[in-house]
């Protein structure tokens, strides 16, 4: 069984990748794009 600890970095490490996707795209571009929102999701 995994760690704790390892299920937080994965926690962190998505969130980090999460917010790059959506760096410099506003609402109306999120909800437009399937492929940002399927990123993020």
């Amino acid at each position: 069984m995994r760690r704790d600890e390892l299920y937080l970095v994965d926690m962190i490490e998505t969130a980090v990748a999460a917010t790059a996707f959506v760096r410099g795209v506003d609402e109306t571009a999120f909800l437009a794009s399937d492929l940002t929102q399927s990123a993020v999701l």
